[in-house]
């Protein structure tokens, strides 16, 4: 049997070990005529088993509690001039590029697209490379090939 589909978040948040206790209560009710998703929190509890770490030793414990202070370290060591820099000069950069933008943009707005004269040489290569183009299209390069196999 299928789960029921407005029941799939709370099944999940059962298996993770996340269900408030009145969303427990209802779901325990349900669990009881339901085998759809008894089935289905039973997969999910044996999925999340199978992926789940085990606790940190001693070592890793010690590790993680040090990083904070590590990480200060690092950073005042080089005097605090990692990051912020660079954010700095991104933050100049993009102003410049705003400002320059917005000056250009009246002249930008002004411009009209020019449209070539008919008979003019511009005109005729345009027709002549369309024309290349469709007759290009057209053609059926495996044409040969494939009367060769129906023969």
């Amino acid at each position: 049997m299928r789960p029921c589909p407005d029941r799939e978040e709370l099944l999940l948040a059962r298996a993770s070990g996340t269900l408030d206790a009145r969303d427990g209560a209802a779901l325990e009710a349900h669990l009881a005529s339901c085998e759809g998703c008894r089935g289905e929190l039973a997969a999910l509890q044996a999925t999340l088993a199978a992926v789940r770490l085990p606790p940190p030793g001693a070592r890793e414990q010690m590790l993680v509690e040090a990083l904070p202070a590590r990480v200060l370290a690092a950073t005042g060591a080089r005097g605090g001039t990692g990051l912020g820099w660079r954010v700095g000069v991104g933050a100049a950069l993009a102003a410049a590029a705003a400002f320059a933008l917005w000056l250009a943009a009246p002249r930008l707005a002004s411009i009209e697209a020019v449209e070539p004269v008919a008979g003019s040489s511009e005109s005729t290569a345009d027709d002549d490379d369309a024309a290349a183009l469709e007759e290009w299209a057209a053609a059926d390069p495996l044409a040969d090939e494939l009367d060769e196999f129906e023969e």
